[in-house]
């Protein structure tokens, strides 16, 4: 059922300066800077040196669309007509709105997109319902966490520290760690359970793997059949998703053990994000999964412990292996109208872990779409772009695909889609100069509106670029003799692991932790039938977890996991 939000106050901004809001005693009078699909957005008299105001006010506009979309993919069937936002003077008064439902929202003009997405978050909260109320710990909690999911970069001060003013974990942490898992206190000014909640959610999404969209439709809503834990809980939210009532013993062993109760936590603990934290893990020998593949595999995962490998047959059609758990399903989803597809194919998993997303080349060397579920097998759509190899896909958030794919002329050619049917092709991102790519290319989104792109050049080097945001940066060399990949995963927004098929057939892995450096290269060898074909496929299900498919020497899936 569609959930409709519709604001208290429809008077939109005719005019361009306006009186303040009545909420606030003052004389200070707004203009109207900027405007978008979802806002209006109004900087007070007092920025009007300099230009300061429209200046913040068209940096909020950049963004709130972005950030809009995401957030209201992760609040299934909740629709957000309008909002305002009003730059505040001061910025001593945080960012903030009246009422969970008003769409009135102040913003601190220090950290404005920041702000307004935990506010944002709160209107979505009233409208979707599902035990998150934005006057307790868990409602305010979740705000927190998504606003510093999307701009994490806003919680360091510049100096190598973070936001005091902001994060809230060490709150909980040096005080007696009270149970707020399975009880909510009603308040959101209160930063020790607060601070429980946004510790808790953050160990749920980045410690345990669950995704946003997981998460928000299991909260601790009424109905939800969960006896002897309370609704509007976290612990209800911990036990929809898990089966398991225990979510506060859990969580409070695990923090007492990297967090021992007998040393005080500093401010600020590493902006309410300290997970994950590795677990004991080896790579596990080859297995192999059978099938008679004519491409190299590629994978994707929809939820933890579930996997969706996909291959061309034999016959020139998608082949689909489910892995799930220690079960198996095979399917074959046909090829595109223009006949049998060439290359490997790319797939993504997005939304409330039932989306998945395929694209191939085509015989007619086009890009054709295909999506699991609510197609029939024939409906596969065509994308009037011409590649010159297979593509790659990633997705920040429910909705959103990115696809890359090389051109004739080794180029990256970038096209999004935010819709998952409609597709704009957005920008050439060249290659290195003198370097033209080769293969195809590999993407990842660590974390929401980040994307890095990997391609393999001439030369054997795999290069990458990273759209940060705003803007894509330039090509970096970040690996040497990679004869066919790259692949790529990552299990946290810091994370990236790297593999290629050196010059031996053997299958390589470079990680980063950072975003930045990659550790030195480890080996992982072959599958027993010797050098493998074609370019490796990756995949993380969960945090502290690797999942690598190729095709063997025998043309089978072959598989080896790190966990």
């Amino acid at each position: 059922m569609l959930r409709v939000h519709r604001p208290s106050d429809t008077t939109r901004a005719g005019a361009k300066v306006m009186s303040v809001p009545r909420h606030l005693k003052s004389d200070v009078h707004y203009t109207l800077g900027a405007s978008t699909k979802h806002f209006d957005i109004f900087w007070p008299s007092s920025f009007k040196a300099k230009g300061k105001g429209q200046a913040i006010a068209e940096s909020i506009a950049r963004h709130c669309e972005t950030d809009f979309n995401i957030i209201s993919g992760y609040f299934l069937d909740t629709k957000i007509d309008h909002l305002n936002v009003y730059i505040l003077g001061n910025r001593k008064a945080g960012s903030f709105h009246y009422g969970c439902g008003g769409t009135d929202l102040y913003v601190d003009p220090g950290a404005a997109n920041l702000g307004l997405v935990a506010e944002m978050v709160e209107v979505f909260e009233d409208a979707y319902g599902y035990g998150w109320d934005c006057g307790a710990s868990n409602g305010e909690g979740l705000s927190r966490v998504l606003a510093e999911a999307l701009y994490p970069e806003k919680m360091d001060t510049g100096v190598g520290k973070k936001r005091v003013d902001y994060c809230t974990g060490s709150f909980w942490l040096n005080a007696p760690r009270l149970d707020y898992v399975d009880q909510t206190y009603e308040s959101d000014q209160d930063f020790v359970s607060i601070g429980c909640a946004t510790l808790f959610l953050n160990w749920l999404r980045f410690q345990h793997g669950y995704k946003w969209e997981q998460i928000i439709p299991s909260g601790g809503f009424s109905g939800s059949g969960v006896p002897g834990v309370p609704v509007g809980t976290l612990g209800a939210t911990f036990k929809n998703l898990t089966k398991r009532s225990d979510g506060y013993t859990q969580f409070l062993t695990f923090m007492n053990k990297h967090f021992p109760i007998t040393q005080e936590v500093p401010p600020g603990i590493a902006s309410d994000t300290p997970f994950p934290f590795p677990a004991s893990s080896r790579w596990r020998d080859w297995e192999n999964l059978g099938g008679t593949l004519t491409s190299s595999p590629t994978v994707a995962s929809r939820a933890r412990g579930s996997m969706d490998c996909f291959m061309r047959s034999k016959d020139g059609d998608l082949d689909w292996k489910a892995l799930d758990g220690s079960d198996v399903f095979d399917s074959n989803l046909g090829h595109p109208q223009s006949g049998k597809f060439k290359g490997a194919p790319a797939a993504i998993s997005w939304g409330y872990g039932l989306r998945l997303d395929m694209f191939v080349r085509g015989s007619d060397d086009a890009l054709w779409h295909f999506t699991l579920p609510g197609l029939l097998l024939n409906d596969w759509q065509k994308i009037d772009i011409e590649i010159a190899d297979a593509p790659a896909v990633a997705s920040w958030a429910p909705n959103r695909l990115d696809i890359f794919t090389r051109s004739s002329k080794g180029e990256i050619i970038h096209t999004f889609s935010d819709g998952g049917s409609h597709f704009t092709v957005g920008r050439n991102l060249s290659h290195p100069k003198g370097l033209p790519f080769e293969g195809a290319p590999a993407a990842i989104s660590r974390r929401p509106r980040i994307i890095d792109v990997f391609a393999r050049g001439g030369d054997h080097t795999i290069w990458r670029i990273i759209f940060d945001g705003d803007d894509w940066g330039n090509w970096v060399k970040v690996a040497e003799d990679i004869v066919d990949g790259p692949a790529v995963a990552s299990w946290a927004p810091h994370r990236v692991d790297l593999f290629g098929r050196n010059s031996h057939g053997e299958l390589v892995h470079n990680h980063s932790d950072d975003e930045i450096h990659f550790t030195k290269r480890n080996n992982l060898g072959q599958p027993p039938t010797g050098p493998f074909k074609g370019a490796p496929a990756a995949v993380s299900m969960k945090p502290n977890q690797l999942d690598v498919f190729v095709r063997g020497a025998d043309d089978a899936l072959w598989h080896r996991s790190w966990g």
